[in-house]
């Protein structure tokens, strides 16, 4: 025990014997009311309160060492209330902690049967199995994948059991249907949102390449193909669908990009999971598209078109829960600008939120430590696996970690740290930080905090 815990458990302690001492004092006089055998208290029997109060002495103490001298919040929450607040109400860079709001944001407005739906509509002449034209209409359907893809995502542990939209449901719709030629060939259209650029101003150049592809409402495999952004995802998924349907045997023309939706008939179509299984996919493997996607989604359901007009309708959410908002400044749903803002306080106010019913496909949804998600692979074998259900947030310099501990009592805390450190960097500090909150409470026994009196002589 440091000496700065040992002297405050000391005082609370004294006051506790302050407090029994003040209490009335029997004035019994029968000869038969014997007096105790001992004193009915001493330093040796400390209330429950003080042994809970050094436990928590400790965690603050613990913590502040794991934390070192990076700028940091840190809010951690128990059964007994607030354990620690460091630097709680200051703003710092969320990374994709940021996205724990937007899935707020988004079952505050959408519907929870919202589903993203691809179309596949016919353009001309509709004669037996043959079709002049077919458009693919993008629905904003992030999940939308191809076989590989898909099969892909199910061996890597981070995305394995998640979400996904299977392409070749169309290819299996239209075969279904007797289609065999489609002279015209494949025309892929992205109607919505195309007034706002793929990519946001703050979004370093670096993260085009990796991070995120192009926020576009019609992408497959998350607009890359080969490991690079697509330059035109629309065309992408022409493409892709026009293989898979030359694979079944159909005869397609070349693939093209396109703006106009036709009002010929929809001849197949495919919907995505609905909002909270988007949501949950979203969060355990930090979806960066379908994070944007779902920004626009709120925008347009509010009437607006961009993501400036998404972020302001969860601002005004998040608000209306009587979130402390006033530090918040998001400027995505991704969190991959860092121009976003986020104080601690906010991110475990929406965490305590999630107890709600209509919230709670967020606490569902984020990752668990050696289970799903991001960290699928992080801490397995040890007491935080299956234990740790939280959001983590990534970026050169910032490291992020906000959601649940059931190691001992339930706990739920917000941690963000921004410094002079890589992304390799970041794992092992949020690690290390959630590893010392778990032991809590890490106090010594009553009975060690007080000295033990000494022995009469015989």
């Amino acid at each position: 025990m440091t000496a700065r815990v040992a002297a405050v458990a000391l005082a609370l302690a004294a006051a506790a014997c302050t407090t029994l001492a003040l209490q009335p004092v029997s004035t019994a006089e029968s000869p038969d009311e014997a007096a105790p055998a001992t004193a009915g208290w001493s330093p040796r029997r400390l209330p429950q309160p003080v042994v809970d109060g050094v436990a928590q002495l400790r965690l603050q103490s613990d913590v502040a060492g794991s934390l070192g001298d990076v700028e940091s919040c840190l809010v951690v929450d128990g059964p007994p209330g607030r354990l620690v607040d460091i630097a709680g109400a200051t703003a710092l860079i969320p990374a994709s902690t940021i996205k724990i709001l937007t899935a707020i944001g988004a079952l505050l407005v959408l519907p929870q049967d919202f589903r993203f739906v691809t179309e596949v509509r016919a353009d001309g002449t509709v004669d037996g199995g043959s079709v002049d034209r077919l458009v693919l209409v993008g629905g904003g359907d992030p999940l939308l994948g191809t076989p590989e893809w898909i099969t892909a995502r199910a061996v890597d542990p981070d995305t394995a059991g998640t979400a996904v939209t299977p392409l070749v449901a169309l290819v299996d719709a239209l075969v279904d249907r007797g289609v065999r030629d489609i002279s015209g060939g494949v025309v892929g259209v992205a109607p919505r949102w195309s007034i706002e650029p793929a990519y946001l101003q703050s979004w370093p150049t670096s993260y085009r390449t990796n991070a995120i592809g192009p926020v576009v409402s019609l992408t497959v495999d998350g607009g890359f193909r080969a490991g690079q952004p697509a330059s035109a995802p629309p065309l992408l998924a022409a493409e892709e669908l026009t293989r898979l349907l030359r694979e079944r045997g159909v005869t397609v023309g070349e693939p093209t990009v396109g703006e106009r939706v036709p009002d010929g008939p929809v001849l197949a179509s495919v919907e995505s999971v609905a909002l909270p299984e988007v949501l949950a996919e979203m969060l355990a493997v930090s979806d960066n598209l379908a994070a944007e996607v779902i920004v626009r989604e709120i925008a347009a359901a509010a009437g607006g078109s961009s993501t400036a007009d998404g972020v302001a309708v969860i601002r005004e959410q998040l608000s209306a829960l009587g979130l402390p908002v006033d530090g918040l400044l998001q400027v995505d749903g991704s969190g991959l600008s860092r121009e976003n803002r986020v104080p601690c306080a906010l991110l475990i106010e929406a965490l305590e939120r999630t107890a709600r019913a209509d919230l709670a496909p967020v606490r569902a949804g984020l990752a668990v430590a050696g289970e799903r998600g991001t960290l699928a692979e992080r801490l397995g074998g040890t007491a935080l696996a299956g234990a740790l259900t939280a959001k983590t947030g990534t970026l050169p310099g910032v490291s992020g970690l906000a959601g649940f501990l059931e190691v001992g009592p339930p706990l739920r805390f917000a941690l963000l740290a921004n410094g002079d450190f890589g992304e390799a960097g970041a794992l092992p500090l949020r690690e290390r930080v959630v590893e010392t909150i778990a032991r809590y409470p890490d106090a010594p026994p009553a009975d060690a905090l007080v000295p033990v009196p000494a022995t009469a002589s015989p």
